[in-house]
């Protein structure tokens, strides 16, 4: 007679095998299906005291999980159960060592945190860090058969998303430096732009904004106003409309650095005081516009008034 419940044992066993033949050998479509398997195959090992069984059932588990589902912590998890087996054999529908599953799932959770601090233009140092950090991690690929990659269907080559990730800091990099000191600032886009060039693709689409803010960076003009030089249009210095005569045009229309025929240049400091003067007036006026039309209003209502007294009077008088 079988006996009634199964030891952890054969629930162990009989769950591994399943995670198998329901789920990793039937595709894509039941990979969810085998991470339960291993999932509970991972907690009978674990009561057997079964410790590397465990761990391997867990890896699995969280490893296809990740491929379906893309997610960070899944991703992770399965990096850090698979560096604890080494170089021990894992069957993941074809068969490559832990060591290798653990190295490709580490570059994917650090590709989906910095892809996540992309998406967000998140700037700071530990942001620059990290995709630096990033960059290494794909470079460490580079050579390598990237099976796990391949078999997962995981997308990406590491060369390129290395100079791209490279590119993105130092983007980043650029417009942290961009108020404080626009020569360093476009050293840091012009290395970007040549990451761009490097990876021989635009993974993020950052190669036009890095152009343009590199040529606007890179401009020197002299203020109209204050006749101080400087450089990075749109950040430091401000084109204005202007009108201009044929005297100020033949007097000063050589040096670009100055004006145009149609505009003029002023730094940020003579525009925003221009700017919050214009505003001031521009405030005083409105209240003043405003008193006048509650001062108009009111007399409007006073002539209303009259008018109908004047209509309640003759009415009376008529009958």
């Amino acid at each position: 007679m079988a006996p009634l419940f199964k030891s952890h044992q054969q629930a162990a066993e009989d769950e591994f095998f399943k995670a198998y033949s329901k789920g990793v050998k039937l595709g894509r479509g039941h990979w969810i299906d085998a991470s339960d398997h291993f999932s509970c195959a991972a907690a009978h090992y674990q009561r057997l005291g079964m410790t590397d069984k465990a761990t391997l059932c867990t890896g699995l588990s969280f490893l296809f999980r990740a491929a379906v589902n893309n997610e960070p912590d899944a991703w992770r998890v399965a990096f850090e159960n698979f560096s604890r087996l080494k170089d021990l054999p894992v069957d993941i529908g074809i068969p490559v060592s832990a060591q290798d599953i653990a190295d490709e799932c580490k570059v994917v959770y650090l590709r989906c945190l910095a892809d996540s601090k992309i998406r967000s233009r998140m700037v700071d140092f530990a942001t620059i860090a990290m995709l630096e950090d990033v960059a290494k991690a794909c470079m460490g690929l580079i050579g390598k058969d990237l099976i796990v990659w391949k078999q997962l269907g995981v997308s990406g080559d590491p060369q390129a998303l290395a100079y791209s990730y490279l590119a993105v800091a130092k983007q980043a990099e650029g417009r942290m430096l961009e108020k404080e000191d626009p020569d360093k600032a476009v050293y840091s886009y012009s290395q970007a732009r040549q990451y761009v060039q490097l990876a021989k693709i635009d993974i993020f689409g950052i190669g036009p904004d890095v152009n343009l803010i590199l040529d606007r960076l890179s401009k020197v003009a002299k203020c109209w106003f204050c006749g101080r030089t400087i450089q990075g249009k749109g950040v430091h210095f401000i084109e204005l409309p202007a009108c201009t005569t044929k005297y100020m045009v033949k007097k000063y229309g050589s040096d670009t650095s100055i004006m145009r025929e149609d505009a003029v240049y002023a730094c940020i400091s003579c525009y925003l005081a221009i700017h919050n003067e214009a505003d001031n007036v521009a405030r005083a006026y409105y209240a003043k516009s405003m008193a006048e039309i509650g001062q108009l209003k009111a007399e409007l209502v006073n002539l209303d008034k009259r008018v109908r007294n004047a209509e309640d009077l003759a009415r009376r008088a008529g009958r």
